[in-house]
């Protein structure tokens, strides 16, 4: 049984390009509108631009901070279980909090809510939402490495250095020939010079 009546929204994204793309004004009327269905009272709305896979997730960690220093439980708001977590890094600590009364995690759009209380059944559904979001983001990883494998046989230079060079085989082909004609050319320049000086009358 929930029994919190006093809530607060968790608004994440992983980056400030993906603001715009999966925007967190929309996660928070969606959720604001959660809350007034459920009769919950809005404490705080925190909006995050933090990825779910970092080890230390700043942002993250001053919601619970907040939510801690309440005296009554409180409902944590997002909009899906990957907007809370992408893995199980998390689980240990909102697990704890869970089982000692002071959260519920309230998912709008698988649309259930994990609190003191909950049964197997709806314990094994986050779990499945974490394997899920945890998935998704080991198959994005493995699609990075494949694309960088497919640019290496394919003899692109694929560099993390300053100048984010991303080199083509035939601009490398292209850039080693110009370095080579310069080469010859400076070497005929030099080779002329040295002739005419050799025939410079002497004083």
């Amino acid at each position: 049984m929930t029994k919190a009546v006093k809530a607060v929204i968790l608004a994440r994204v992983s980056t400030k390009d993906q603001e715009e793309g999966y925007s967190i004004d929309a996660q928070t009327h969606r959720l604001q509108e959660y809350c007034k269905r459920k009769n919950l009272t809005i404490l705080e709305t925190f909006k995050i631009i933090e990825s779910s896979t970092i080890s230390n997730r700043k942002e993250f960690l001053e919601v619970i901070k907040y939510v801690k220093k309440q005296k009554e439980p409180i409902a944590i708001i997002a909009d899906k279980v990957d907007r809370v977590q992408r893995s199980f890094q998390e689980y240990p600590l909102l697990n704890t909090m869970i089982q000692e009364g002071k959260i519920e995690l309230h998912f709008n759009t698988e649309g259930y809510i994990i609190h003191k209380d909950s049964v197997s059944q709806e314990r094994l559904m986050w779990n499945i939402g974490v394997v899920m979001a945890q998935s998704y983001v080991d198959s994005l990883r493995d699609n990075v490495n494949r694309s960088i494998a497919q640019k290496l046989r394919g003899g692109e230079w694929v560099s993390t250095a300053r100048s984010a060079i991303f080199m083509s085989k035939k601009r490398a082909e292209a850039i080693s020939l110009w370095i080579w004609s310069a080469r010859l050319l400076c070497a005929r320049f030099l080779n002329i010079m040295l002739a005419a000086i050799t025939r410079w009358p002497s004083w």
